[in-house]
């Protein structure tokens, strides 16, 4: 399995009415322009060393081709979805899917990992005929309650799919596959939950 990172660029984006979408930039991964790297799907960094590099702020952005995950253990700040804000309380995983504006603002003591998937690898599409793949459509703040077995799960997932990514193996990649689907599945689960609904297929 190939999980080097992919270097993409920037480019302005139309919205569905054909006009410019106002000085929200494109990016594969954030601030990154150059080629692509064909054998690509998964990307892992810890949030502080990409958000260290922009002072812990990332300004409003899209990914034209990318779901991410970030898995917040410690610290706190802010999820920007457009022009609505969250706080971040920890511990938390965000979702985001392709072209939805995002950004985010951390504090210095800020731990997790950010994953970024080529959309394509998701089991399920955002935006198909499920419940799950309606779940997966909109940028999600989910908190991982205290003594929650799933929430510990979904923790302990990410931390294995990142030492996993870290590693660098090749062959198949079906273990990571496997906790990717494992980890937004629950969290899909648990956030339905946390809405008096129950995640479905």
């Amino acid at each position: 399995m190939d999980i080097e990172a992919k270097k993409l660029h920037k480019s302005n984006m139309l919205d569905i009415c054909g006009t410019k979408m106002r000085t929200i930039p494109t990016y594969n991964l954030y601030g990154e322009k150059t080629g692509d790297s064909p054998g690509f799907w998964l990307h892992c960094e810890t949030i502080p060393s990409c958000s260290s590099l922009h002072h812990w702020e990332i300004s409003l952005h899209r990914h034209e081709q990318f779901f991410q995950i970030l898995y917040i253990a410690a610290g706190s700040g802010d999820a920007v979805f457009g022009d609505a804000v969250q706080a971040i309380v920890v511990p938390a995983v965000i979702t985001v899917p392709p072209l939805s504006r995002h950004g985010f603002r951390f504090s210095k003591d800020i731990d997790g990992y950010v994953f970024t998937v080529l959309v394509s690898h998701l089991k399920t599409m955002p935006a198909d005929h499920s419940r799950f793949g309606t779940w997966l459509s909109l940028p999600r703040l989910t908190a991982l309650l205290p003594d929650h077995a799933d929430s510990r799960y979904i923790a302990d997932t990410l931390n294995r799919l990142a030492a996993e990514a870290a590693a660098r193996r090749t062959g198949p990649a079906d273990l990571c596959e496997a906790y990717l689907t494992s980890a937004l599945r629950l969290t899909a689960r648990l956030s339905a939950e946390g809405q008096g609904d129950e995640e479905g297929g």
